[in-house]
């Protein structure tokens, strides 16, 4: 929804795209929503071609779903989490442009979630606490493609403001975001192999005072393999070397509790087709 990946997964080796982008734990924000869409396309011999969307909706928020760890990560909530969860709306805008110039596409993307709303219980005081928080998504990316090459980048500012509220013991309006770019690489092997490669830096834009850089900043190096063993069958292998560990959820659904400065991730994926 705010931003669809030019990096797409299932014709590329990797088996996590940046996750500082493409977060999974997110995915209800950004995988439907429930409104009108306008799009199309136009072209011209001179300038190729743009495809556009302009979307309009609400979202369907559930307390037991992946954006509910926006608000638990907080450390605002008891143990129970967040109880309810709602937004007001969703708007945005996508524009894909496919240059004049052979392989080479843009992207660029805009969202805003209109007051994400949680209610549940505060941690500190047996009283009700609200934490609303207004979004905006901001994409932008190119693609390259030459021959057996792929290259790819792309970069997400994140924005909004945070408020909170369980009167009479805490009242508060902060600032929330973050910037996310990575660069990608990837090179087809004959039919059945492609090879690819990744760095992305992510960082908070609104560091927690007395935390360590590593708390604020994850820096994340990735090297995958693709195999095709037919038609309806793909393997995929991926190596990672993760620095920091910002945006790295530790709640009850999403247990990290044990943060390391430097982490190392191996992961493997079958798809079926079918």
């Amino acid at each position: 929804l705010y931003g669809e990946a030019l990096n797409v997964d299932s014709i590329r080796p990797f088996v996590f795209l940046p996750i500082p982008i493409y977060n999974p734990v997110l995915r209800d924000l950004s995988a439907s929503f429930d409104g009108g869409m306008l799009y199309g396309s136009a072209s011209t011999e001179k300038f190729g071609s743009v495809d556009y969307k302009v979307f309009y909706g609400t979202l369907a928020m559930d307390p037991h779903h992946g954006a509910s760890e926006l608000f638990n990560d907080t450390g605002l909530f008891s143990d129970m989490g967040v109880e309810t969860m709602s937004t007001d709306s969703v708007a945005g805008f996508s524009l894909d442009w496919s240059t004049p110039v052979n392989g080479l596409k843009a992207h660029v993307s805009f969202s805003k979630v209109s007051t994400l709303a949680s209610e549940g219980t505060y941690a500190f005081a047996p009283v009700p606490l609200e934490v609303a928080l207004d979004l905006t998504f901001t994409i932008v990316g190119l693609e390259y493609i030459r021959g057996d090459w792929t290259f790819v980048t792309e970069a997400l500012w994140q924005g909004g403001d945070t408020h909170a509220s369980a009167p009479p013991v805490l009242t508060r309006t902060t600032g929330y975001g973050y910037t996310s770019v990575y660069l990608s690489a990837a090179r087809r092997f004959g039919e059945k192999w492609e090879i690819g490669a990744y760095h992305v830096h992510s960082r908070n834009r609104y560091p927690v005072p007395g935390l360590p850089r590593d708390a604020n900043n994850l820096s994340d190096w990735a090297l995958s393999v693709r195999y095709t063993v037919n038609d309806y069958i793909m393997l995929k292998l991926e190596g990672h070397l993760i620095d920091g560990y910002f945006g790295i959820f530790n709640t009850e659904r999403n247990p990290n509790p044990v943060f390391e400065n430097r982490t190392t991730l191996i992961a493997a994926k079958t798809t079926l087709t079918f």
